[in-house]
């Protein structure tokens, strides 16, 4: 079925993919590791059949499906931009497409039973747009199965799914497998593929078998731009009976929940809970925070303050900044950024916001000059982590942040992240459905439980 030997796929700048030797067999599955940058979703590319083969032997099978962290952005772009066009789709319609067009080909019986199978029955006339990155992930899956490919290529499966998700997307594959369907999966967290699998992993363009060797480096926290100011007394965040809906829909209903100077949050709930729109809420991006009774940095929504004024104390990661983050900057400009809270470098920054940045690059590994757009996904979200965390922010707001980011480089960042909770006047609020994320000094949770048809607020102080 899949038979790559001495392959060569030519890249930009006279770079090549190299596949010395790669077979696989209907039924068997290949797990793929390798640092950030180092040629895991280029080789998907390359076996989905999107790069050209110039030399030696590359035997692909006659149907794939390929499901992406860079498509998911790619329609998140599109929809964007068009949506005032078929883009702005319900989410039925992109089920659909994968059969054919977008509205078409599919039967609607068999694209809702995939939806329901993969727990996506409430959402299938919402927009795309509207979609949680965990729910946007899952309707890509939906759509790449529906397609009955022979091998399934998978990139980041698992990012952004709760745990119940990423347990009945493995319980889906399970039975595929053993029916002959090949797959090729991409994941920075081996520990999200229980079943047995082949191992092999990417080392600077090249494929290798065999798992990946874990190297871990060290390091020190840049320093602030700035001495700390004194600031007032008083909680960071204080919402009192928040409501927030989307037409007739109920979001969060009645959520009572204050953030403590000194606090530091983790936010703990299944996919389409509402966890990112309470963040919405926090970032002072969502219009519904007028209504409500809402204070930030002890102000209340609607008295005055600017969202620039919000921004100036915050830091943000969210797989909705990554998607609107689609300016074509370099590395250096991109944590620049960071200082004047825009996508996008458009001031003069001056020596000592130059010399940090550079700092947090070399911390991360990461070459200054290098085009965003042109860097893999995890690299991306590595840059907008230290976008977020350079000017040492009151409140660094984390929702599910190392989505493609490997293993070293996580151990490397919660190692930061804890310095710069210990160490500095940042507070910590963070969305993740993996435990082992969480960084030393968590001091409570935030749990949304499922209560009937809407959703119970529990707090846990740790």
């Amino acid at each position: 079925m899949l038979n790559l030997a001495q392959a060569h796929f030519p890249l930009a700048n006279d770079k090549h993919l190299v596949v010395p030797q790669l077979s696989l067999a209907p039924g068997q599955c290949l797990w793929v590791g390798g640092g950030n940058g180092s040629g895991k979703s280029l080789l998907l590319r390359a076996l989905a059949g999107q790069l050209p083969c110039s030399q030696g032997q590359c035997q692909l099978p006659a149907s794939t499906a390929l499901v992406s962290m860079d498509g998911q952005l790619a329609l998140w772009d599109q929809a964007f931009k068009d949506a005032n066009t078929d883009w702005a789709f319900a989410g039925e319609e992109l089920v659909a497409s994968a059969l054919g067009l977008l509205c078409q080909v599919a039967s609607e019986p068999e694209a809702r039973a995939m939806a329901q199978m993969l727990g996506l029955g409430a959402v299938l006339d919402s927009p795309f747009t509207a979609l949680s990155s965990g729910e946007g992930r899952k309707l890509l899956l939906a759509r790449a199965l529906l397609q009955k490919p022979a091998l399934l290529l998978l990139d980041e499966p698992y990012a952004g799914l709760d745990t119940k998700a990423r347990q009945a997307l493995t319980g889906h594959l399970q039975p595929l497998l053993a029916a002959g369907l090949a797959l090729v999966l991409v994941s920075s967290r081996q520990e999200d593929w229980p079943l047995p699998c082949q191992q092999g992993h990417m080392d600077s363009l090249c494929w290798q078998p065999g798992p990946q060797p874990e190297v871990f480096a060290q390091g020190e926290l840049p320093p602030p731009l700035d001495a700390p100011k004194a600031e007032p007394a008083g909680p960071l965040v204080v919402l009192n009976d928040l409501w927030v809906r989307f037409g007739d829909k109920a979001v969060l209903t009645g959520l009572n929940w204050q953030l403590q100077r000194g606090q530091h949050w983790q936010i703990i709930g299944p996919n389409g809970a509402g966890k990112s729109t309470l963040l919405s809420i926090i970032t002072g991006e969502n219009p519904q925070g007028f209504s409500n009774q809402v204070w930030l940095f002890g102000r209340r929504r609607g008295s005055g303050e600017t969202l620039w004024d919000i921004r100036a104390q915050q830091g943000l990661v969210s797989p909705a900044l990554h998607g609107a983050y689609r300016v074509n900057c370099t590395a250096l400009d991109v944590v620049l950024s960071g200082f004047f809270d825009s996508i996008g470098l458009y001031q003069a920054p001056g020596e000592r916001r130059l010399a940090l940045a550079r700092q947090w690059l070399a911390l991360l590994g990461l070459d200054e000059d290098s085009a965003f757009l042109g860097l893999s996904y995890g690299e991306q979200r590595l840059l907008l982590i230290a976008r977020a965390m350079v000017k040492h922010p009151r409140l660094l707001i984390l929702d599910e942040p190392y989505q493609g980011v490997d293993s070293a480089r996580r151990q490397r960042l919660s190692r930061f992240l804890s310095l710069l909770m210990a160490k500095g006047r940042t507070q910590l609020l963070l969305v993740s459905h993996h435990g082992e994320d969480s960084p030393g000094g968590i001091s409570h949770r935030l749990h949304f439980e499922p209560a009937g048809d809407g959703w119970h607020y529990r707090t846990e102080a740790l």
